[in-house]
């Protein structure tokens, strides 16, 4: 599953990413958003920290032009947009709706929900984020992330997963590489690379298939990119 919003507002009320961070907070979301990103240069996948865990969400901007904002009741001036894109996991969401709906209140503009065709205004922009979040978290059937004990996180950059979670991963983990080490000390020495390679392919295998059950589900996340929208 994914999630996108965007923001629609001035590009001259843009805040910066510390100003930003700090209005998150205030706001009373569990989110702390890295700063360390220019918001001209270091658009993609901005990491944060939700709940005391490693998350983030995909964040691209681009200029949007004023044509038809009367009609759609959209406060005319909103020049510029920020696109939010957060994936499968609980956290993620968490991320995205807490920096989109604090930025939307922050700068005067304009938070839209494609999925259920919103428009919010900035006034009422975090109260709804919240209630949305609630009403996502007790509309899912699955547990709460707090619940799925996933075993693995997935990667901030790029695709796959990175180090365990939970001592479950840790335990998978340790039985790989200790397969790994008796088959280089058995298999390679007795029956040479042509039964060794495949071994290890066999085990590599297992160990993603295990990844893939078990972890937070992946997707690929970028960082240092510009995304222009065709400027």
């Amino acid at each position: 599953m994914s999630y996108d919003l965007n923001v629609r507002l001035r590009r001259c009320d843009m805040p910066t990413p510390a100003a930003w961070a700090s209005a998150i907070i205030a706001a009373d979301f569990p989110v702390a958003l890295d700063t360390d990103f220019d918001v001209d240069t270091d658009m993609g996948f901005l990491p944060c920290v939700a709940k005391g865990e490693a998350s983030g969400f995909e964040c691209a901007v681009s200029e949007h032009g004023a044509k038809g904002t009367q009609e759609s009741g959209i406060a005319p001036g909103h020049d510029f947009r920020v696109c939010f894109s957060m994936g499968a996991s609980p956290l993620e969401l968490v991320c995205g709706f807490a920096a989109a709906s604090v930025l939307a209140s922050m700068t005067g503009g304009t938070l839209d929900d494609p999925h259920t065709g919103e428009s919010i205004a900035c006034g009422h922009a975090t109260s709804w984020a919240k209630k949305r979040l609630v009403a996502l978290s007790t509309a899912d059937d699955e547990p709460a992330p707090e619940q799925r004990h996933y075993w693995f996180r997935a990667k901030r950059y790029g695709w796959g997963w990175g180090l365990p979670l939970v001592w479950q991963g840790w335990a998978v983990l340790g039985i790989y590489l200790l397969l790994v080490a008796v088959g280089a000390a058995v298999l390679l020495p007795w029956y040479g690379p042509e039964v060794f390679f495949p071994f290890i392919v066999v085990m590599m295998a297992l160990l993603v298939g295990t990844c893939w059950v078990t972890g937070e589900p992946p997707h690929w996340r970028w960082r240092k990119q510009r995304h222009d929208g065709g400027r």
